[in-house]
């Protein structure tokens, strides 16, 4: 599972204006996709941990949270969780397009809908309809 999730984000993220994305599974083991030098996988790990850690006080608390957007300076976070506890990270530009944002929207939850015996890589026009790849 960890491997078509793997390749499924790293395809599916390479959306213009997306930063970085990244997994954290529920034994602690991350995956972290770079597309800017500012966001080299060793910041990125621990990023995913604390994502981790975040949605599970959300729970803990009862704070309604299968997807969430941080804004920082330059850039925002797109996050969700699967029901396996799996999340799913998404730095973009704060400037991205609207359509950008929307798409990363639809992205986080098409990955919520990936079944979780899957083994074999999920389609999806997403990227290409945002002209993403490279």
């Amino acid at each position: 599972m960890k491997q078509v999730l793997n390749r499924w984000i790293a395809n599916h993220a390479r959306v213009p204006g997306v930063l970085a994305c990244g997994l954290h599974y529920p034994d602690r083991t991350v995956f972290s996709q770079s597309m800017n030098v500012a966001y080299p996988p060793i910041v990125l790990d621990p990023v995913w941990r604390c994502l981790a850690d975040t949605f599970s006080v959300f729970h803990h608390h009862r704070i309604p949270s299968e997807f969430v957007r941080w804004q920082y300076q330059d850039a925002h976070l797109y996050a969700a969780i699967r029901s396996d506890n799996i999340c799913c990270g998404i730095f973009v530009v704060q400037d991205a397009d609207t359509s950008v944002h929307a798409t990363l929207r639809r992205l986080l939850r098409e990955f919520k809908a990936i079944p979780a015996t899957s083994s074999a890589p999920v389609q999806s026009g997403l990227a290409a309809s945002a002209g993403g790849g490279r």
